[in-house]
């Protein structure tokens, strides 16, 4: 008891757990205090002595105070005390930091070197509510109508009360400072829907729980007229902690929600954590968007190797790969995708991988992204002028960027823009429907872009909530050489006329061989559309397209074996068939896959009897989406 009220009274709380131990150092684990202490301590306690357990260690549990006036409620968002914590991590003060989402994105700025790997879930959800709300007798129906009205909102720190509705406003084209009569802080969530009822404010952004606060006939004189999700704490780990550790945690961590001992001394606390689930520093990229602060864009690493078979073809050129390595980082840094792109940086949330070999006499690249083959072509002729320019082109058709479909009470919008990269030029919007069927929106349908937002014309099948997505969409072009205006008098040059006549034979022997070439792509093209449409087999019978995948396969390699197509192209198109026969094994062996929803979006896809290669992307997108959600 004296223990707890000396807790209780400190600035920095420390809660010493007793665990035997073999491992010399306690596990320390930092948290802000965001509501009471008693409450803070109750919830965390019984986690902090389970990963002490995990680990055979001991376990420290610090509370960092935050400062609250007279009458002040207890908000979410310290500044002060979250750059402690989080410089105390960076120096390996903490082994593990428990932010609100705000503390960390402000910590993450000043300490790039800090990075969520884990959230908690309540009722199942990774975000709580926030909510802008009017009285229901005041005639406002959408957000445009709050323009000449006062607004109250909690206070300045608080995330759901104020920060980020200011954002949801500012997206639907509303500034408070110049579109409200007047706005004020009540510095309570529940003290600003009393205002609201009371008729002296029109509108107020608060956390949606304190709407059930309210007594229930308070309740139903109140409309909701917008909602918005936030992010719950981010679990930071210290630099410090090394792999096989972290591993550990995670897994502790992951796996706890699974066994009904651990349910019942874990999850029995006053903030209802049902689990811990894994979580990523891109996952915060909407609130980064919402509260003004530029989102985070993955970084990428950049290898170039060469195979033995090639060593010697690349060796002639002197220090060629050294250009071409240099080429490809400053392409794909072209690209303004990435928060970072080098070659041989570690811990890169994306590796992308070039490989050159010797195949059949042919200089043949193969671009991998994440271990991952995304793409394979010959590349002899122009090597430096093509490589870089075509691994940036498959590289960024491999990434696209997904977001739901939002309306500002006049247009559609997709939160993404020019500051991540995208160009309405270069990319294909999409959006797939709560069906799981995709449109595509047809060229045109973007209206404007600025800097961060894309906005799309009215469409009457767009709906919000639905997923947009932006999908690199750029041809790739033919590298052309011009051929340069000749001086008076050049014919009269013997060498001159001996090296026109020897230009002459090359360009009949670049004819006959382009001739050839152009037969074999025609070739592959048709087999990869043959490819493609087995795949319209997927709802009659998994017994008829296997027997379908593997006459295809002996095809092409009949056709290799002639030499109708290349050894490339037959790599290429036997690793669509691979493709084809995973999708089909998990079709006929994931229960998730079989929903009515899935086979309605396959229906649309193959209903137009033939599947074009976006359409054969976008089947492996709703059989990956499916198959995450069932795992989620």
């Amino acid at each position: 008891m004296k223990k707890t009220l000396i807790l209780a009274l400190a600035l920095v709380a420390v809660l010493p757990v007793a665990v035997e131990t073999q491992v010399r150092e306690p596990f320390r684990v930092g948290v802000i205090r965001y509501k009471t202490d008693e409450l803070v301590r109750d919830t965390y306690t019984p986690f902090v002595e389970y990963l002490a357990e995990e680990l055979g260690t001991v376990a420290e549990l610090t509370i960092l105070p935050v400062e609250l006036a007279p009458g002040e409620e207890i908000d979410d968002e310290a500044i002060p005390a979250g750059e402690e914590l989080a410089y105390m991590l960076s120096q390996g003060e903490f082994d593990l930091g428990i932010f609100k989402p705000f503390p960390y994105l402000q910590a993450k700025i000043n300490h790039p070197e800090l990075e969520v790997f884990a959230t908690h879930l309540i009722e199942g959800t990774p975000t709580y509510l926030g909510a802008i709300f009017v009285r229901s007798n005041s005639g406002i129906e959408t957000l445009a109508d709050l323009r000449g009205r006062s607004f109250v909102f909690t206070k300045e720190t608080s995330t759901s009360g104020y920060r980020y509705p200011r954002g949801v406003l500012r997206e639907h084209e509303i500034d408070i400072d110049e579109d409200f009569s007047e706005y004020s802080f009540s510095n309570n969530h529940v003290e600003s829907l009393r205002r609201v009822l009371n008729g002296d404010i029109d509108g107020t952004a608060v956390d949606h729980s304190a709407f059930y606060e309210l007594p229930e006939e308070e309740r139903g004189l109140l409309r909701k007229l917008e909602e918005y999700e936030v992010p719950y704490q981010a679990y930071v780990l210290s630099p410090a902690i090394g792999d096989d550790e972290r591993s550990q945690l995670e897994a502790s961590m992951f796996d706890a929600h699974r066994t009904s001992m651990t349910r019942s001394r874990l999850f029995n606390n006053g903030l209802g954590i049902e689990s811990w689930v894994s979580r990523a520093d891109l996952d915060y990229n909407s609130l980064r968007r919402y509260l003004g602060i530029m989102r985070s864009k993955p970084s990428l690493t950049v290898t170039l190797q060469t195979m033995a078979s090639a060593e010697s073809s690349l060796a002639q050129r002197g220090d060629l790969l050294d250009v071409l390595q240099q080429d490809l980082v400053a392409e794909l840094a072209l690209t303004q995708r990435f928060l970072e792109v080098s070659e041989g940086m570690t811990g890169a949330d994306h590796v992308v991988t070039v490989n050159l070999s010797m195949i059949d006499d042919q200089l043949t690249c193969r671009v991998s992204l994440d271990g991952r083959r995304i793409d394979t072509f010959e590349c002899t002729d122009m090597l430096q002028e093509r490589l870089a320019r075509r691994t940036a082109v498959e590289v960024l058709s491999a990434l696209p960027l997904g977001d739901e479909l939002q309306h500002n009470g006049e247009r559609w919008f997709f939160t993404h823009g020019r500051n991540d990269g995208i160009q309405p030029e270069t990319y294909q919007f999409s959006v797939e429907t709560s069906t799981g069927s995709v449109i595509e929106l047809a060229e045109g349908a973007v209206e404007e872009v600025t800097r961060l937002n894309t906005y799309f014309a009215e469409n009457p099948l767009l709906e919000r909530g639905m997923t947009v997505m932006a999908t690199y969409d750029v041809g790739l072009q033919d590298v052309q050489q011009e051929t340069e205006s000749q001086l008076p008098g050049f014919w009269n040059n013997l060498d001159n006329r001996w090296g026109v006549i020897g230009l002459g034979i090359a360009l009949l022997t670049g004819i006959l061989g382009t001739y050839i070439g152009s037969k074999k792509r025609r070739m592959f093209r048709n087999l990869l559309d043959e490819s493609n449409e087995l795949v319209m087999n997927l709802l009659e019978g998994k017994t008829d397209l296997d027997r379908l995948l593997r006459e295809q396969g002996e095809k092409i390699a009949q056709l290799l074996h002639h030499g109708d197509i290349t050894e490339n192209q037959f790599l290429i198109l036997n690793h669509r068939l691979e493709e084809i026969r995973e999708v089909v094994k998990r079709l006929f062996t994931d229960e998730s896959l079989q929903a009515p929803e899935v086979i309605t979006g396959l229906r649309e896809i193959i209903g137009d009897g033939k599947i074009t290669e976006r359409e054969y992307r976008q089947l492996l997108h709703l059989v990956d989406r499916a198959a995450e959600q069932q795992n989620v």
